[in-house]
């Protein structure tokens, strides 16, 4: 599968062709949860058969706690010893209300580290 359709990148050049090289999910108790997708794009997808390099975007989520839940249910559904019951109490942790908690941040960047642009969504969004 790819994406198709017009992204510029940080230079003003057009790429049509696109595909999710990479997908990290980083989880830590105190910053939360970072799901990183590393996306690949070429001008077209004759660029791509042909052999040419791609250029490179990395976009993160930050503070993306709903990022876990499909894979509870994916190592739940096809590793028998883990289909077993969910445990939901994280009263053991420093809990924040609901309410309180940090909305997710979008951030996308170049190969190299630079910010291109960043946006955090409203609540209900």
């Amino acid at each position: 599968m790819a994406i198709a359709g017009n992204v510029e990148n940080e230079y003003g050049a057009e790429f049509t062709y696109h595909k999710i090289k990479d997908v990290r999910i980083s989880s830590d108790d105190k910053t939360g949860i970072t799901l990183r997708i590393t996306v690949y794009s070429w001008l077209n997808k004759e660029a791509r058969v042909s052999g040419k390099k791609p250029s490179m975007r990395d976009c993160f989520i930050l503070n993306a706690d709903f990022a876990m839940t499909p894979f509870y249910k994916l190592l739940k559904a096809k590793f028998k010893d883990f289909n077993i019951d969910d445990d939901f109490d994280n009263s053991f942790k420093d809990v924040i209300p609901d309410e309180n908690k940090p909305l997710p941040v979008f951030v996308e960047q170049t190969a190299q580290g630079e910010p291109i642009k960043s946006w955090t969504e409203k609540k209900g969004e």
